[in-house]
Formats: C-alpha cells, structure tokens, sequence
C-alpha cells in the first residue's frame, strides 16, 4: 500500500471470503501526522496532494483562513514529508515515494538546529576556558550568572554587551550601571551595579 494512502486516510475496508462464514472485515489503522491541533490539518494534506498546489496562500484560498494559520500548515506538511522545502525560486511541490524515502534520511530543522548550537556552545565553552581557566568560574558564566566581586569582563562573558550604561566618577572610585532588557523609557529588566569595575549588587524585574 503506497505512504500516501497510509498517510491520508484509513486503507479502504477489505472483504475477504470465510468458508462458511461469511465475509470478514480488515481495516489497516490510520497513520498519525504531525502532532498539532489543527483540524483543518487533513483537509490541507489532501487539497495540496489532489492538486499539487503547495503554496501557503493556495492553501489560504482553499480553506478560508488567515495567512499565518496557512503557513503554520504549509510548515507542517512540509515536516511530514508531504510537500518540499521552498526551492531557490519560492516554489514547492509534493514529495514523491521516491524524494519522500530520501528525505527521511536527512536530519530535521529541528536537529540541524540543535546541531548549530551544540557547536556554538561548544565552541564558547572552550574560548572561556581558555580565557578564565577555571571550570567552576566557566560554569557560572556559561549558566549567566551573576555575582558579587565578579569583574566587569566575567560580567559581559556572563550576560554579554550591555543595552545603555550610567556612568559615574567619585573621589575614590567610579560607578557604572550596566542595563539590560529594555522595557520602555528609562525601564530595564536588570541592572547591575559596578565599582571600580566589580560587580556590587543588581536589581532584576523578572
């Protein structure tokens, strides 16, 4: 039985001769798509597989919806090999048996992202290293923490460039208020306070 009948529908109830009994019905279950809540999920896999077309406002059209519910669906079958990734020229086109098998032997958007940040954090793990040279120093900057005596350099490798600065020179010392997250005016989720370039205290709105 081809994927496409697996994939849309339950197989069509086949009947076959019991001697002396009658006729007993077999039916194949229905194969799961992707997991979402959308309801009109299964009548987007059969319009684009009936004919063909596979953009997100094709599927617009057809099923009366908004753009972003079309392109949340688009996307999805897409994930289910039913359609293809959008070619270089914005186009796409129903998978066939064949592109459908090899597909499924490529890693997913979700892992290839996973892959980038595997590779990204390993990569600033081991510049920390051999930055600070301490592994449990490492560990609070790799978490984001923050600390008291910690210095302005451990602060930006911890939470990195700050949004806006105060800053102030006294006698003895100079003040700075490095400001993050902004929320609006003068308003920012975190503020951490240094002097003479350590870390005295900070104040967080989360």
């Amino acid at each position: 039985m081809s994927w496409l009948k697996r994939l849309f529908g339950k197989a069509a109830t086949v009947h076959q001769p019991e001697s002396g009994a009658g006729r007993v019905e077999k039916s194949e279950p229905e194969l799961r798509l992707s997991a979402n809540d959308d309801p009109l999920y299964r009548a987007a896999a059969n319009f684009v597989r009936s004919s063909g077309s596979c953009s997100v406002s094709a599927i617009q059209r057809h099923l009366k919806i908004g753009y972003n519910r079309a392109a949340t669906l688009i996307e999805c079958l897409e994930n289910d090999l039913v359609i293809s990734p959008t070619s270089s020229g914005g186009s796409r086109h129903v998978l066939t048996e064949i592109e459908r098998q090899a597909a499924s032997l490529l890693p997913s958007k979700a892992e290839l992202e996973q892959q980038r940040i595997d590779v990204e954090t390993a990569q600033r793990l081991s510049y920390l290293l051999e930055k600070h040279g301490d592994t449990q120093l490492v560990s609070r900057i790799m978490s984001g923490a923050i600390w008291e005596t910690m210095t302005s350099e451990q602060l930006y490798d911890s939470v990195g460039q700050p949004e806006a600065f105060d800053q102030k020179y006294l006698k003895s010392k100079s003040r700075e208020v490095w400001k993050y997250d902004h929320l609006g005016a003068n308003r920012y989720g975190l503020r951490v306070t240094l002097e003479n370039g350590t870390v005295v205290g900070w104040d967080s709105k989360s």
